[in-house]
């Protein structure tokens, strides 16, 4: 899911000086394990010549909009309550 930003997040005070222009917020979901294990993050089922494949798509793909540098991550969490 991608949230375009039409409205400034930082305050004006000076205490968001620095920051930087804020263009979009992505949320991504990942299954748990994806935290510690790159072929969960990249679905490849432990496969390394296709984890290597898709990691260099991804960079590849990433670096045409600017995607690969100048990034703030945050990683959040989500629980479901059932």
């Amino acid at each position: 899911m991608q949230n375009r930003v039409i409205e400034p997040v930082t305050p004006d005070d000076g205490v968001g000086a620095g920051i930087g222009e804020v263009a979009a917020i992505v949320e991504e979901q990942f299954p748990i394990e994806a935290l510690t294990d790159p072929h969960a993050f990249y679905g490849t089922g432990g496969d390394t010549a296709e984890l290597t494949e898709r990691v260099g798509r991804m960079m590849a793909s990433v670096a045409t909009f600017g995607a690969d540098r100048d990034l703030d991550v945050v990683p959040t969490s989500r629980h479901r309550r059932f």
